[in-house]
């Protein structure tokens, strides 16, 4: 069961899970009536078999995640006991506190998919669009200077003439002293620095 707020009222420290244990210690400490967090990212990535696109979640910070104590009367003991915790982050013989306020910013941007690399996150995000057209529309604009990345014309500047039914981009560029019509795939260009 992941967090669904943060608690403001409780003080807020850094635990070294075991490796590869961040879900199992993040569970335990729940078990054991401890509020934990861990903050997660999705990534997308194209299976090699199958060819159909994958997402896997996985923890944002390996091996760490955040654990809630009372302010008064914390139970350590009980704490370090839990399977899949190493330990409790210290320095100069004290824990390691972490602002409330800090680790909802964290939780915030995991929810507004901040960390994701996916598709859905990037369309929510308003950096793609739900079609080619659309996410080239989102991109470039008509009148607006682009350079070409990728082809023959690659580090030529130029133009965003419009953007074709197909999702194509006509760029008029400046090659030999005058404007030469193209049309390209939103791959090939980058904006104009």
């Amino acid at each position: 069961m992941a967090a669904t707020t943060i608690s403001k009222d409780k003080d807020w420290y850094v635990i070294r899970t075991n490796i590869k244990c961040e879900e199992k210690a993040s569970n335990n400490l729940r078990l054991a009536g401890y509020e934990a967090y861990l903050p997660r990212q999705r990534v997308e990535f194209l299976h090699k078999r199958t060819k159909t696109r994958v997402v896997r979640e996985s923890a944002l910070m390996s091996r760490y995640l955040f654990v809630a104590q009372p302010r008064q009367n914390a139970d350590w003991f009980k704490l370090r006991r839990c399977e899949g915790v190493e330990r409790v982050l210290e320095c100069g013989g004290s824990y390691v506190r972490v602002s409330a306020n800090a680790v909802e910013a964290l939780f915030l941007a995991e929810r507004d998919m901040q960390f994701d690399d996916t598709r859905e996150a990037r369309i929510y995000r308003e950096e793609e669009a739900r079609t080619k057209k659309a996410t080239a529309k989102l991109k470039f604009s008509k009148g607006q200077p682009v350079s070409m990345v990728r082809g023959p014309f690659i580090d030529i500047t130029g133009v965003v003439e419009e953007v074709t039914s197909s999702g194509k981009i006509k760029v008029l560029l400046n090659a030999l002293n005058s404007f030469v019509p193209i049309e390209v795939g939103l791959d090939d260009l980058s904006p104009a620095a």
